[in-house]
């Protein structure tokens, strides 16, 4: 476990209340542009890209075909109705995260057992 000071990387890991909001969350996208993940990296990768005329984008993976993925799959850029679309339901999302409080793991106060809470 990585202490106060410790300055290693660690990839922040999201609470399963918070899997479980997002995926509910990423219903209407699904619906809209596709099941699967690439569809969804696709529409996220054109969203950050069209967003301004120099935009980069940095992505993350682990397998090359996420690598493959990522190159490939952008398609036809989003029109603006499907840019909005976007816009608003992630920002719906980022509310929901918003209001749970703890959405990461590291945010979330390891458990005490026969502790009080003055004895932290």
């Amino acid at each position: 476990m990585f202490g106060p000071g410790d300055h290693r990387v660690r990839k922040r890991r999201f609470t399963p209340a918070a899997l479980r909001l997002i995926d509910a969350e990423l219903v209407p996208l699904r619906e809209r542009f596709g099941p699967r993940p690439e569809d969804l990296a696709r529409v996220v990768l054109r969203y950050c890209l069209q967003r301004a005329d120099n935009a980069a984008v940095l992505v993350g993976f682990t397998t090359p075909e996420q690598v493959e993925a990522n190159f490939t799959g952008l398609g036809e850029p989003l029109s603006a109705e499907d840019l909005e679309f976007v816009r608003e339901h992630m920002g719906t999302l980022r509310q929901a995260l918003d209001a749970t409080g703890e959405v990461f793991t590291d945010e979330v106060a390891a458990p005490t057992i026969g502790v009080g809470r003055d004895e932290r």
